[in-house]
């Protein structure tokens, strides 16, 4: 890790570690069932000497990531002429309620039935949400993989 931080701790899902957040493990409850506050002990008031640095390279990240995603969106794939919706519409969608899974085969049925690639369909899953908790990003394009190999084994069985 860049700062030395604790590996097992230092990524986005652990931002709630922060002190003034709470602590939300089952183990570190108060007997009233509520969550301790996350409290700091020591803090030598100085700024981080490359803030400025670390701040600028973030904000370029952040650029590059919405440049990215401008891209994607206005590069929509195409069946009959329409634009096929994003997969992130499939997530919104009521009818799936939160079940971001079956949302990706749903939408990759959908996909599949109007023509698009597999590589298409792996591709859009892959940038749609973070899949980060599915591990190392192998086992996530192998979710993708999976996920666009049925659709389109299904659509085409239906053929």
């Amino acid at each position: 890790m860049r700062f030395g931080g604790d590996l097992s701790s230092a990524d986005w899902r652990h931002f709630g570690r922060l002190a003034g957040f709470t602590n939300r493990k089952p183990e570190r409850l108060l007997p009233n069932g509520l969550a301790p506050f996350v409290h700091l002990r020591e803090c030598e008031g100085r700024t981080y000497e490359a803030a400025h640095g670390f701040l600028k390279e973030v904000k370029s990240l952040a650029e590059k990531r919405v440049a990215e995603h401008a891209s994607r969106a206005s590069s929509r794939p195409v069946s009959n002429g329409k634009p096929v919706p994003s997969l992130a519409e499939f997530h919104g969608s009521p009818r799936y309620d939160g079940d971001l899974h079956r949302a990706d085969m749903a939408w990759a049925l959908y996909a599949a039935s109007r023509g698009l690639s597999e590589q298409q369909i792996r591709d859009e899953i892959l940038h749609a949400r973070d899949l980060s908790k599915k591990g190392l990003i192998q086992r996530q394009v192998r979710y993708a993989e999976r996920t666009a190999n049925k659709a389109l084994r299904k659509v085409n069985s239906i053929h």
